[in-house]
């Protein structure tokens, strides 16, 4: 354990106790929003994103530790394990320069089985020694012409050739070419013969070059498609002189040693003929994880916006799927999310298929008391919801908003094991309505229904390893909930599956209890759910969340088993739980050392009063309307210098696209940005999902382009929000 400890608390700058600690804990079967939040004192206060990365070494040490032990037994075994290559392999860190040096020692054991004459000569190169005696005389004791060997020429060529053979196999060189090849080594791709006259999406890469160091993931994935494609072709190049020298810098310890000359030859062969059309593909893996990291980054981040988007919460919704030239599904859900009525419209066929859409909108927004329209970001889109907004303005409705909603990750609801599950026998368009409103009411709630890598962030996370993008987006989901807990009783199962502690199983099983009997009324009362053991309760208790108590602290994020201190700051106070609950001058003069005891210490004390002061709550945003999407229908209709309200849709590093509820998103350029507010990237100062008031600074009706600017509207009141 100690091995493991240093291992991982060198690699984050933390102590060992901390990782020891929180070691035990993983060992035990707990999360990390868990351990993080409720078990503050066994880790020394680490917070989640430590414990992430130390559970990722702690995996990292034990996958390395596996596969170290295994080719260390079998060298051994062979008689093959000397104390120089035992340091190199324990010295390794990265699993896939790993597996590349196990491969080549397991081919170094089966051509090492093959005895040369001129192996002794060769060990001395090697090791760059001086021979016993002068250089030809010590060649000479090696003649022997009744096995073929009857000149020095004849020595040196074996020698030369069982040089190249064994440096083949060198850890040393390949670890010095591979490193060269990462500084300075370029990808170059090619157009294939057949595509050179012919245009593809991939025209961009028909003659590229750029630094493996600095090529983006965009550029390496888009090459790599079109080499699957077999449109492109690729190579590395790396020039061979100045990496011949830079081996010669790192390899060579005495340059006036005798066989300097056979040593150099041997390199240059083997350079040329093994190591740099081996290390390729490795080189080229190496260059895959690290931008492939970036892509599960940014997709990670960006879909926690995503979570972190306002839903109206719970309100009758209708959503729709608009379709100009077929059948446009309309599903009503209550304020539950239950489907509870759904109809097919066809708004634009005929005037009085029209009229008839209008009374199903006005017969279900009086019968459900239905308080948002939600369509679809579909082809048409934005003429249904000025259909709608017609209606709604004759009618003088003005508690009823339309929406235009993003469909990312609704679109494959329909395919879910969710809806096989709530809807076994329903439409899959109606599936698809319904998801729509249901996602309106709460991104978080419909995600959690969804097989999270269809939820489609980037354009390239189909090209990445889709257990590690689905795995970081499963803990992006179990963090937020971590965040902002989860109402038992109106959460769905699905939703509630995700709690830390929780399973689908337990999830199941709370929500029959419900249906059984009724509404959860404290935390005590957890535990008489069936298959919630003991464990899943201490997990899981503390974000569950349950507003019906009578006792507030069910209703916080204050763990059960720490209640009884909570207490004990009451009675001290001589006051009510309930009023000591935000009573920021009793809280402050409490001192946590006097608190801690045998269960407790100081860390989580610290956090129960802190909880008390200012208890936790959804850090989501509320709810609100842009006023633009109410005003205008086309392009046409803007004017430069005009205010408009938006929602943004997806940043960039050049700038932040914005849904003003035409078919086509304006951007904001960064210099259209604040002067005096600083950034590094635009989403150090904006989110998806936020309201944004800005201005048209200019209009390309032509090219369909809309710009706009923050510089005189940052952070202004919004107008009509809800």
């Amino acid at each position: 354990m100690q091995e493991i400890n240093q291992f991982v608390a060198d690699r984050i700058s933390i102590k060992p106790e901390q990782v020891d600690g929180a070691i035990k804990l993983f060992q035990s079967g707990y999360s990390i929003p868990f351990i993080s939040r409720y078990r503050k004192d066994h880790t020394g206060n680490l917070d989640e994103e430590t414990l992430k990365l130390l559970y990722f070494r702690f995996s990292q040490f034990n996958i390395l530790k596996s596969k170290k032990d295994l080719i260390l037994k079998e060298l051994d075994e062979k008689g093959e394990l000397s104390d120089k290559i035992k340091k190199q392999i324990e010295g390794m860190k990265d699993e896939i320069i790993l597996d590349d040096c196990c491969n080549v020692l397991r081919q170094w054991i089966d051509i090492n089985s093959k005895k040369s004459y001129c192996d002794p000569i060769v060990d001395l190169i090697l090791l760059q020694k001086n021979p016993p005696t002068e250089k030809e005389k010590y060649l000479h004791s090696f003649l022997n012409p009744e096995n073929g060997v009857s000149s020095i020429d004849d020595i040196l060529r074996d020698i030369h050739n069982n040089l190249v053979e064994r440096l083949r196999f060198n850890l040393i060189l390949r670890s010095i070419v591979r490193e060269r090849m990462l500084s300075v080594a370029d990808l170059i791709s090619k157009v294939r013969r057949d595509f050179s006259n012919k245009r593809t999406k991939y025209e961009g890469f028909y003659n590229f070059r750029a630094k493996l160091k600095e090529i983006t993931y965009q550029e390496f994935f888009m090459i790599k498609r079109g080499v699957q494609e077999r449109v492109l072709s690729t190579s590395i190049q790396l020039y061979e002189e100045p990496t011949i020298h830079y081996i010669e810098s790192k390899i060579i310890k005495n340059q006036d040693y005798p066989f300097l000359k056979e040593y150099l030859s041997a390199v240059r062969e083997c350079y040329r003929k093994y190591i740099f059309p081996d290390l390729q593909d490795l080189v080229l893996k190496i260059i895959e994880r690290r931008l492939e990291k970036k892509v599960v980054k940014e997709v990670s981040e960006k879909f926690y916006e995503t979570l972190m988007i306002p839903g109206v919460g719970e309100v009758p919704v209708i959503g729709v799927i608009p379709a100009q030239k077929g059948s446009s599904k309309f599903a009503i859900i209550d304020a539950k999310g239950t489907l509870i009525d759904y109809h097919t419209i066809h708004p634009f066929f005929s005037q009085h298929l029209a009229q008839e859409a209008r009374q199903i909108l006005l017969d279900s927004i009086k019968k459900y008391e239905v308080k948002f329209i939600a369509v679809s970001n579909e082809q048409g889109a934005i003429e249904f919801q000025k259909f709608f907004n017609k209606i709604l303005s004759e009618e003088k409705i003005n508690e009823v908003y339309s929406v235009v909603i993003n469909n990312v990750g609704s679109n494959s609801y329909p395919q879910s094991k969710a809806a096989g599950i709530e809807f076994p026998n329903l439409d899959s368009s109606v599936l698809y309505a319904v998801s729509i409103a249901r996602k309106l009411q709460s991104t978080l709630g419909e995600f959690s229904r969804l097989n999270l890598s269809q939820i489609k962030i980037n354009q390239f996370q189909q090209d990445v390893d889709q257990e590690k993008l689905s795995g970081e987006m499963d803990f992006q989901i179990r963090r937020f909930i971590a965040q902002s807990g989860v109402n038992i009783n109106s959460a769905s199962e699905f939703l509630l599956s995700f709690v830390p502690g929780l399973n689908p199983e337990i999830a199941s099983s709370i929500k029959k209890h419900l249906e059984i009997y009724g509404t959860i009324k404290s935390r005590e009362e957890l535990k008489q759910i069936p298959k919630l053991s003991s464990q899943a309760f201490e997990e899981s208790s503390g974000f569950l969340l349950i507003t019906e108590s009578e006792n507030s602290l069910d209703n916080m994020f204050i763990h059960p088993d720490t209640y009884y201190i909570v207490k004990r700051i009451s009675h001290s106070a001589e006051m009510s739980v309930k009023a000591l609950i935000k009573n920021r001058d009793v809280l402050k003069r409490i001192d946590p050392k006097a608190l801690e005891d045998d269960k407790l210490g100081i860390h989580t004390i610290r956090y129960i009063i802190d909880e008390l002061i200012n208890p936790s709550s959804d850090s989501r945003k509320k709810f609100k309307v842009p006023k633009f999407q109410k005003s205008v229908g086309s392009i046409d209709e803007l004017k430069e210098g005009m205010i408009v309200e938006g929602v943004v849709s997806h940043i960039t590093n050049f700038g932040v696209f914005v849904d003003i509820g035409l078919e086509q998103n304006a951007l904001i350029h960064i210099s259209e940005f604040p002067e005096d507010v600083f950034f590094i990237d635009p989403s150090d100062c904006i989110s998806i999902g936020q309201i944004v008031r800005t201005s048209i600074v200019h209009i390309d009706r032509e090219k369909n382009r809309i710009n706009l600017s923050l510089k005189k509207h940052f952070n202004q009141p919004l107008n009509n929000t809800k």
